[in-house]
């Protein structure tokens, strides 16, 4: 899987999470992510940025469990 591909699949994820969250700051937080992973899926590439990425979108998850 590509780079911008990858994004876009863990953007899918955080609205699906979205749609389920019960928590409001939770839900906001999991839109605005989705919404970064978007934008950064149709910029030039950033491995840094990716990583930063996947860590917020990681710890996020840990803070919902």
């Amino acid at each position: 899987m590509d780079r911008a591909n990858k994004l876009r699949h863990m953007a899918t994820e955080c609205l699906r999470l979205a749609r389920t969250a019960t928590d409001l700051a939770a839900r906001i937080s999991l839109l605005a992510m989705a919404q970064k992973l978007l934008d950064r899926a149709d910029a030039p590439s950033s491995d840094r940025y990716l990583d930063t990425a996947v860590r917020y979108f990681n710890d996020e998850q840990m803070r919902r469990h």
